[in-house]
């Protein structure tokens, strides 16, 4: 993925992730004037919206492994692959973690 496409994703799931989080506070306060609310009621309310995104994070490192898994097992390992040029110039970019020395 390009540099600028990376920086694009990176903000957008910044800004969307913090607004999410935004609405997530707002719904479990279930209140509309927040300076009213006592001091455990916001404790409880962050609680719930911490609770929110450590659901998320699972989440996504369960579809993340899940998805690592599936693409070993689809694509057998192929060492016919691994002599040509091109795959040595894949790598030799970065790309994938082969020692080409060995």
């Amino acid at each position: 993925m390009s540099n600028k496409r990376f920086n694009l994703s990176h903000n957008l799931g910044l800004i969307t992730g913090a607004s999410v989080m935004g609405a997530v506070f707002a719904v479990a306060s279930a209140t509309t004037d927040i300076t009213t609310v006592p001091p455990a009621a916001i404790a409880t309310d962050m609680r719930i919206t911490f609770a929110a995104a450590a659901m998320l994070i699972v989440g996504a490192l369960t579809i993340a492994a899940a998805s690592h898994a599936l693409s070993r097992r689809a694509v057998p390992p192929d060492h016919e692959q691994e002599d040509s040029p091109a795959f040595h110039t894949f790598c030799a970019i970065g790309a994938c973690a082969i020692d080409l020395l060995a």
